[in-house]
């Protein structure tokens, strides 16, 4: 047992038990319970049903001539006590309708984008599948249709996630501390219409009908360590079933002071295609000063976890070593300060360096509440990317630095603002980039926030397409000097009208351009040679655009009996492509504005009730 006040005003922290802050971990330091007896929790069904009503408004279509479309639907939440400490949570066809939209991102790379889970049923718990290897990326459920037919010309219905018929889980830790977590999940087949490129009406499969499994056991052994295994599996129509597995454990010595983790897993994604990673770390995690961390990561070529983990490349070997002082005692002008120096090395299992550089940073808290930081990268050696030409030679990169520079005003004021400010080499070209972000709490129920960012990178030689010679086999890469800057900023806002009213806001508008010039072609290992234009657009398409968006979702929730919350949500998106490849704020905001949206409308009711 374990309680803490934050009083914000006085930026002060009391707790009890307390925790030096030289000590590592936190729940071990709590507090125990005991000579409790005869206690009986009730086992009560809890079950929350809900009915939902959609009206969806959008630019008028072939497959939808009148712009308009109307839905409902229903299911319900169920949770059960199995035991004191351990709980069933199953849901039926569940709707999240009123869960805050993704932030846009502009990713021109080649590794996939990780998105937060922010559905509350795959949120409770979530804990107890977390491993350094991510087994289990819960994203993948109801993720946005796979499969795009080949000889689409446009599409009249294309649904923009899977339908999650049901899931269930078990989650919880035995009075001999045994933490389980199980978890099952089915979704349904999704299916798109569009008319081909002859102009018949086509309806196929974009989705199969897929079912997940997790299953989660970790130990408690010896003081504060744990050990754990973890596998999963996933099976779905016209595909080969994916397995994946793995141990992992976490051992403290010496009051916590120090400790070692790993991690072993391994996947199996067709009958000739397996592979698995090693992680090992060695910790001094305790102290009053001195902390750091030596780290190894092995992964094979055919390790794949992203049938239902996250996993951002195999093919892999690196190390790297951390060390951190830190003074927790005011000096001068500070109240604490931390150092850190990070190192690291990497290849692919070809040998061809990833990465080679360090970086020391640091993190100071004035006496006046202000906070401040600054650090540097630098690499000592060349590098390459082994994915930019999508399976061509390798991308030099060479020898590059940057810096970084942060300030954070006083936190415990109604208002505060912080500014991020980094610049240097991207690749073989150059970056900067801005972002700040200000927070406003006019009244101890009212909180608004905003977070501009903009970022500029140049002559970035980024891989465009590659030709092929007389005899069909791959001949040259060809590549553009990229330049592109994006523009965006989320806002938030909460109002709390009583203790069961509440309206919040989200809102992101995101603009960017990319331009391509200096059209060249590959000479492996480290050079380029220049082509003209005219043999450029010979070989591929114009690549330069522009894109602009606005997502915003505003919500009003009322908890209208404990448990029992309606739901009035007004969903709003419109974005738009252009061709300039050049940044005007104006012409591209007033572009973005004169685009058709789309909103969406809808009503939720839930009902809590126990059986």
């Amino acid at each position: 047992i374990y309680f803490s006040r934050n009083i914000s005003r006085k930026n002060e922290l009391d707790r009890w038990l307390y925790i030096p802050s030289s000590a590592s971990g936190f729940v071990s330091h709590f507090g125990h319970v005991e000579g409790l007896s005869g206690l009986n929790p009730s086992n009560k069904i809890e079950v929350l049903p809900y009915v939902v009503s959609y009206a969806e408004t959008e630019p008028k279509g072939v497959g939808n001539p009148d712009g308009k479309d109307f839905s409902g639907n229903m299911g319900f939440d169920l949770k059960y006590g199995l035991t004191s400490s351990m709980t069933l949570n199953a849901t039926v066809n569940p709707d999240f309708g009123q869960v805050e939209a993704d932030e846009t991102v502009l990713n021109l790379s080649t590794f996939e984008t990780w998105y937060p889970e922010k559905r509350p049923f795959f949120l409770e718990g979530a804990q107890i599948f977390q491993t350094y290897y991510d087994l289990f990326y819960s994203r993948r459920i109801g993720r946005p249709p796979s499969l795009w037919p080949d000889d689409a010309d446009y599409y009249t219905d294309r649904p923009t996630a899977t339908t999650i018929l049901g899931a269930a889980k078990v989650t919880g830790k035995t009075s001999g501390g045994t933490s389980i977590g199980l978890l099952g999940s089915v979704t349904q087949s999704e299916w798109g219409e569009y008319v081909d490129e002859e102009g018949d009406e086509r309806r196929e499969v974009i989705e199969p009908r897929a079912s997940y499994l997790v299953a989660r056991v970790k130990q408690d052994v010896l003081e504060n360590s744990e050990v754990g295994i973890m596998g999963t599996a996933v099976t779905q129509k016209d595909l080969d079933p994916a397995y994946t597995g793995g141990l992992d454990w976490r051992l403290r010595f010496l009051d916590g002071d120090y400790q070692t983790r790993g991690h072993v897993v391994a996947s199996k994604t067709a009958p000739d295609e397996s592979g698995y990673g090693v992680m090992l770390d060695v910790q001094k995690s305790g102290g009053e000063h001195w902390r750091g961390s030596l780290r190894g990561d092995y992964r094979s070529k055919d390790l794949d976890l992203n049938r239902i983990g996250f996993l951002g490349r195999g093919n892999l070997q690196e190390f790297w070593l951390w060390t951190q002082y830190r003074t927790n005692e005011p000096w001068w002008f500070t109240r604490r300060m931390w150092h850190n120096i990070n190192l690291g090395h990497g290849t692919n299992l070809d040998g061809v360096a990833l990465n080679r550089g360090g970086n020391y940073n640091n993190y100071i808290e004035l006496k006046s509440y202000w906070y401040i930081g600054m650090g540097t990268w630098q690499d000592y050696g060349k590098t390459y990317s082994d994915r930019e030409t999508r399976g061509g030679p390798p991308t030099p990169i060479p020898v590059g630095q940057n810096v970084w520079f942060s300030i954070e005003t006083d936190s415990r004021k109604s208002y505060m603002a912080s500014l991020n400010l980094s610049g240097g080499d991207t690749w073989d070209g150059q970056y900067y980039s801005i972002s700040s972000y200000f927070e406003f709490r006019p009244r101890s129920n009212i909180q608004i926030s905003a977070g501009p960012r903009f970022r500029s990178d140049w002559n970035v030689s980024r891989w465009l397409d590659y030709t092929e010679d007389e005899t069909g086999e791959r001949d040259q890469e060809i590549f553009g000097e990229q330049a592109s800057k994006r523009l965006d900023m989320t806002v938030r806002g909460t109002v709390n009208f009583t203790r069961d009213i509440s309206l919040q806001l989200y809102a992101q508008p995101f603009m960017a351009s990319v331009d391509y010039s200096n059209f060249k072609v590959l000479v492996p290992p480290d050079d380029y040679e220049y082509i003209g234009k005219d043999i450029y657009d010979e070989e591929v398409e114009e690549p330069d655009f522009n894109w602009a968006s606005f997502n915003s979702n505003v919500v009003l929730r009322w908890e209208y009996r404990p448990g029992s919350t309606l739901f009035f949500v007004w969903a709003h998106a419109r974005d738009t492509t252009q061709g300039f490849g050049n940044f005007e704020f104006d012409r591209d905001w007033d572009y973005l504005f004169e685009s058709a949206a789309t909103n969406t409308f809808l009503i939720k009711l839930n009902y809590w009730l126990t059986i």
